[in-house]
């Protein structure tokens, strides 16, 4: 049997439990329903952040810019801390995605020279994401 009468066989096999693919419009829709849970933090936001580390305690001003993009399919989120002589402590840039194949939300972020892909999950307060560390795990909620 070649390989292309093999193929045939296979795809008329698995084809009616297929589930019949989504047009545009439909996965479009579940992204902006799905990107709803982050409605709450449009615009720009400013306050102090506070990070403890080894090295210990840091205090820098922080804000943040987020806004839906792509009919509300996407969110981008730029954050940027000001140390106390008016420099920049730090600046990152975030884009947050609803993929309906899965039901999961992903960050992708861009700070310091440095790129993920993360899992970010909506909570009746807020988000969480985590970032692997080496032997460690970053936690941010």
């Amino acid at each position: 049997m070649s390989y292309l009468l093999l193929a045939s066989a296979f795809l008329a096999a698995v084809a009616p439990t297929a589930a019949p693919p989504q047009s545009p419009a439909a996965l479009m829709q579940a992204e902006r329903r799905a990107m709803e849970a982050f409605d709450w933090t449009d615009g720009e936001w400013r306050g102090e952040a506070v990070t403890q580390t080894q090295t210990g305690e840091h205090r820098v001003t922080h804000t943040e810019r987020s806004g839906s993009m792509l009919d509300g399919t996407v969110r981008l989120i730029e954050g940027h801390a000001y140390k106390a002589d008016g420099s920049t402590g730090f600046n990152a840039l975030a884009m947050l995605t609803f993929d309906p194949a899965t039901g999961t939300y992903r960050m992708t972020s861009h700070a310091e020279g440095r790129f993920g892909t993360f899992d970010i999950i909506p909570t009746a307060d807020g988000y969480s994401w985590s970032i692997p560390a080496g032997r460690m795990t970053i936690e941010y909620t």
